[in-house]
């Protein structure tokens, strides 16, 4: 889960590119409508990035944020990823903040994007709030099977 080579800060933009190739590899196609116009395709995933900041209590030495990965279509991919950093640090990245996993047995049903969480957070990645809202259409991977009436 560690390395040494890694570069310790990610852009939240990045992030989310990660997640939309997530999406797209595993949207679950049954929610999803088939194109028929220039061949046969699943409709595109709405996707959306949001931060939202925690701004209840003023007095905290630290700032906390939830950065929402949303897909209209399948919630099962939706991520709400909640954030913190200390007010006086010169360093204004945010880190995740740690949902540790006290079962290693349940390793093996974590999915790629979960593993990425878990690793950025192991590597004390910063996250670099560079965008604060995005909303996309994501190209599904799986092609659907031609089925003629």
């Amino acid at each position: 889960m560690t390395t040494d080579n890694v570069d310790k800060q990610m852009n939240v933009s990045s992030l989310y590119e990660k997640w939309m190739d997530y999406v797209a590899e595993n949207i679950d196609t049954g929610k999803l409508e088939v194109n028929y116009d220039d061949g046969i395709s699943y409709e595109y995933a709405q996707v959306s990035l949001e931060v939202e900041y925690d701004e209840s209590r003023s007095w905290s030495i630290y700032e906390y944020a939830n950065l929402v990965f949303e897909c209209k279509k399948d919630e099962e991919m939706n991520q709400s990823i909640r954030l913190y950093r200390w007010k006086e640090s010169r360093d204004k990245g945010w880190d995740i903040e740690h949902h540790g996993i006290m079962d290693l047995k349940s390793l093996r049903h974590l999915n790629n994007f979960e593993l990425l969480l878990m690793s950025l957070t192991q590597n004390h990645i910063k996250l670099t709030i560079d965008t604060e809202s995005e909303s996309d259409d994501v190209d599904v991977k799986a092609e659907p099977e031609a089925t003629f009436s």
